[in-house]
């Protein structure tokens, strides 16, 4: 499992999450992504596992799930 973790905000964080049966379809490094602003959509869910925070995370699939604005 791979995240991308955004700065957190006032109202939690959030990070993109990538399953590794899913990587070969993911070509983004560090560089291409860190300081972007990108849109991504996928499989939007909270995170229960953090119950001193709130944390949601978005699943996705491949490179298509984001976009660079």
């Amino acid at each position: 499992m791979w995240y991308i973790n955004f700065e957190p905000t006032e109202q939690g964080f959030f990070s993109l999450v990538i399953f590794d049966q899913h990587f070969k379809n993911f070509t983004y490094q560090d560089k291409d992504l860190i300081g972007k602003n990108i849109m991504a959509f996928g499989m939007l869910k909270k995170n229960t596992y953090q119950k001193d925070r709130k944390v949601t995370e978005m699943i996705i699939k491949s490179d298509k799930y984001i976009e660079f604005i």
